[in-house]
């Protein structure tokens, strides 16, 4: 009840419209509007089966850590060979991330990767993606409350358990 929904429309595959297997990736920064310190998280969703990944960036910049963590849940989901597509916005950190995990992907053997940008502003061109990350940030929330109940402390932000609750989040939701 606490996280419930109206019903949703859902498709019936889990293939894009080029009837390859969709990845949809985007940041979100969650946290209390009274602390100054949000997380960088990046989520990562596959469309039909709804396996999704989440997972604290260093920061909302390029790097190598994200690409192998993006790489590595596609070898988990087991379409880290075939042809895929990616779709995310146009910020120039998930431009630079997608090149990253293009590189990556054929390297490991990985076959033609199309990523599709959405446009700036349209959160209904990525809707699996913004589903993704309500999802994440509700189940984060409730792990921590959890955990804040159970220690009888409020958690703080920089706390070492953040990375892994977020991991979790997303474990729980596949799971």
């Amino acid at each position: 009840r606490g996280r419930g929904r109206e019903m949703d429309h859902h498709r019936k595959d889990d293939q894009g419209e080029r009837g390859l297997p969709e990845y949809n990736m985007d940041y979100c920064f969650p946290g209390d509007e009274d602390e100054e310190f949000k997380l960088a998280i990046l989520a990562a969703r596959k469309r039909g089966t709804k396996m999704t990944m989440s997972s604290v960036a260093p920061s909302k910049t390029t790097g190598e850590f994200m690409a192998r963590r993006v790489v590595a849940f596609m070898r988990e989901v087991g379409a880290d060979q075939g042809d895929i597509v990616v779709k995310c916005d146009q910020e120039p950190a998930m431009a630079s991330l997608t090149k990253e995990i293009g590189a990556h992907r054929a390297a490991g053997g990985g076959a033609r990767m199309v990523v599709e940008s959405n446009p700036v502003g349209d959160s209904k061109g990525n809707g699996v993606i913004e589903r993704a990350v309500k999802s994440v940030q509700g189940q984060v929330r409730v792990l921590r409350s959890a955990l804040e109940e159970r220690i009888g402390a409020k958690l703080d932000p920089h706390h070492a358990v953040f990375p892994w609750m977020v991991e979790y989040a997303s474990l729980m939701l596949n799971r």
